[in-house]
């Protein structure tokens, strides 16, 4: 999702298209430019205000005329309820529509047909505003963080009635140009209310306790004979205080001694590779080598300490299993959170101002890459990191932070992944880890 500069932010990059007319259409089965309309240019005005009279050039128009609630965003289950019962604040959900006029130089109209038809292509080849067609406009609606909304915006035709255009030109008494409606959809603006987000249980009822609940889903059985088929996976990690020596966790994380395992069947070959992909880094595949001992049934990976490569979040991971003799064979793939690790949290104790704001700097691993969403839980309170580059600290403004009680636990989100901020669930009640909390004076 994205602040309230979304709607500019789809203006300016749509209007940055447009000033394209004169380049070859990528992708649209036209090599050749149009030089004739290489003075065209883009506004962004109402219909009676498009054409200065000054202005003798080609020139395009792009005019927001109505916004309209999505319907289907609307349609959305409920969001989770809070522990005080308070629902958690939706995004605002919004569909642009915009009229495209466009002028010939010097009153050419032939020109204006050529116009529009080079704009209507354009606009048909991009029919996805893509993240780099959002992060090009850069500095022309600065602050806006609308390459990071995980919905992509999609440009389609609006066909409107003759009714309908004439009410539309006739509302501006100007006269009529020819014209192309478009609808942008979807825009998810954020809600600036905090979410209610609980820390989380450490024991339900009174004899409870957690006992390894993390294995991962089963997929069934393989539709083909000695097929690769992965059926479980857990996470483990050193325990530094106590045995056993290794412990479930819910999630991996980097630099810990996380280590990944992997149960099937026909997982055994003369190589075996694990591939790793996670939403965050689209088309990328990470790769490890599993550890020495893999059996037919078992394979053991260690995530390596490599924070600017692999950033937090939903990863799923899947073997390609090697065979003399045999094509590779890819197994299922099973998901899995690399969860973010606070290292530092500054200043610690943390003042109150009169206001009720405490600013804090969380140091974390690994880095939050500039497209993830990131934010930071102060008991149960959520605040959105400012727009960043790839990071290893981020520095947020918290408010409404009451005096009382002192201590509070702090988690950093990222792409939906919280750190973990339980010590030790080896012992009955666990525990929470007292590096994660804060003083507030």
């Amino acid at each position: 999702m994205s602040n309230t500069l979304a709607i500019g932010a789809v203006t300016a990059a749509l209007c940055r298209l447009l000033d394209q007319v004169s380049a070859p259409l990528t992708g649209a089965g036209d090599p050749n430019p149009d030089g004739t309309l290489g003075d065209a240019t883009c506004t962004a005005r109402t219909p009676d205000r498009a054409r200065d009279a000054t202005v003798t050039a080609n020139q395009l128009n792009l005019f927001l005329y109505a916004t309209a609630p999505n319907a289907a965003m609307r349609n959305m289950p409920m969001p989770g309820r809070g522990v005080d019962g308070d629902i958690a604040a939706p995004p605002l959900a919004l569909d642009l529509f915009y009229l495209l006029s466009v002028y010939g130089a010097n009153g050419d109209e032939v020109l204006s047909h050529r116009l529009l038809g080079r704009a209507m292509a354009i606009l048909h080849s991009h029919a996805v505003l893509t993240r780099s067609d959002l992060l090009a406009i850069g500095g022309a609606v600065s602050g806006n963080d609308f390459a990071r909304q995980i919905e992509c915006a999609r440009i389609t035709p609006h066909p409107l009635t003759t009714e309908e255009m004439s009410k539309l030109w006739t509302m501006f008494q100007t006269p009529y140009r020819v014209s192309a409606a478009y609808a942008v959809s979807v825009v998810l603006i954020d809600d600036t209310r905090p979410n209610v987000t609980p820390i989380p249980v450490l024991v339900r009822g009174r004899t409870s306790r957690p006992n390894s609940p993390w294995s991962g889903p089963e997929v069934g059985s393989s539709l083909v004979a000695d097929s690769p088929q992965l059926d479980g996976l857990s996470i483990d990690e050193p325990n530094p205080t106590a045995p056993p020596p290794r412990v479930a966790k819910p999630s991996a994380r980097i630099g810990t001694g996380s280590v990944l395992t992997l149960t099937g069947s026909s997982l055994a070959g003369a190589s075996v590779t694990a591939r790793f992909t996670t939403a965050a880094r689209p088309g990328v595949v990470l790769t490890l080598t599993p550890m020495a001992g893999a059996t037919d049934t078992q394979v053991q990976l260690a995530l390596p300490n490599m924070p600017a490569a692999w950033p937090a979040g939903f990863y799923s991971v899947a073997l390609t299993i090697s065979k003399p003799g045999d094509p590779d064979r890819q197994s299922n793939a099973l998901g899995f959170t690399l969860s973010p690790r606070i290292t530092s949290i500054t200043p610690n104790p943390a003042a109150r101002d009169g206001a009720g704001i405490v600013t804090l700097t969380v140091g974390c691993v690994p880095d939050v890459l500039p497209e993830q969403r990131a934010s930071l839980l102060v008991g149960d309170v959520e605040t959105l990191a400012p727009a960043h580059g790839q990071v290893s600290s981020l520095t947020f403004v918290v408010s409404g932070v009451a005096a009382s009680p002192p201590t509070r636990w702090v988690r950093l989100r990222v792409d939906g992944v919280d750190s973990l901020i339980v010590a030790d669930y080896t012992i009955t009640p666990p525990r929470f880890d007292p590096s994660q909390g804060i003083d507030v004076t």
